[in-house]
């Protein structure tokens, strides 16, 4: 890796570290600050992979993870308000963007080479997507865990965090088929058909019937309700297994 990259990695992990840190003391105004810090520190990375491979950072594990903790921290940023107890959204973000990038390190760190033609809109847009699609529907499996503890406790801001998480996570089911649909152009181009029954496309498959499940579980109630945000909130960890699987083949 080129040093300017590795001093950008560690000031991506040190400072989202710190902000976890900093969001357990309740220090709302620094934790802010080292946020942003965390978050202009992973734009340098993506941009310096960028211009060490040529393309777009959507294609092997290592760049399409700096990709998604980009856009995950950003939500964390922006969509979410620093909270006086915890746990709390914020609070489960950076413990995610920590996980991701952990993962970061048992793998190589090297831009993937050009042997795709990364060029070709369809398949670079059905790569970004996908990994959009993964960072909003962990930014939604926060609320519907958040959920479940409020619940719990029968606090007011329970029914929120459901109604956000659900709110996310079809967002992220529009850019994911929207991945799909932009995926299924790069298959008829280059290979004549809609479709291929391969190792990648079931895992399209498996996503898609998961998320109709979430949003079609019958039923209604706190029983109900609390089954949806299970599912809800495994939601992105399942997509993000596969999708790992997808970027190391």
């Amino acid at each position: 890796m080129e040093t300017p990259l590795i001093v950008a990695y560690a000031t991506v992990f040190l400072c989202y570290f710190l902000a976890l840190i900093l969001c357990f003391l309740n220090m709302k105004t620094a934790e802010n600050c080292v946020a942003s810090i965390a978050l202009a520190a992973n734009g340098a990375v993506i941009i310096f992979i960028v211009k060490l491979s040529g393309h777009f950072p959507v294609f092997k594990l290592f760049e399409s993870f700096m990709l998604l903790t980009f856009i995950l921290g950003t939500l964390g940023l922006l969509f979410s308000k620093p909270e006086g107890s915890l746990p709390n959204i914020r609070m489960w973000v950076w413990i995610e963007v920590l996980f991701i990038l952990s993962v970061t390190l048992l793998y190589s760190n090297k831009p993937s080479p050009l042997k795709y033609n990364s060029s070709y809109i369809f398949m670079v847009l059905f790569q970004g997507l996908r990994i959009i699609s993964c960072a909003v529907m962990l930014f939604s499996s926060t609320h519907f865990i958040q959920f479940r503890i409020q619940e719990k406790i029968q606090s007011p801001s329970a029914k929120y965090h459901m109604k956000q998480g659900r709110k996310f996570l079809l967002l992220s089911t529009i850019i994911f088929l929207c991945s799909e649909y932009f995926g299924s152009i790069w298959s008829l181009n280059g290979w004549g058909d809609f479709w291929r029954w391969n190792e990648g496309f079931y895992q399209s498959t498996l996503i898609v019937i998961y998320l109709m499940l979430v949003f079609h579980m019958p039923g209604k109630g706190r029983q109900s309700e609390k089954t949806k945000a299970l599912l809800g909130g495994i939601c992105g960890f399942f997509a993000l297994a596969l999708i790992t699987t997808r970027c190391l083949l």
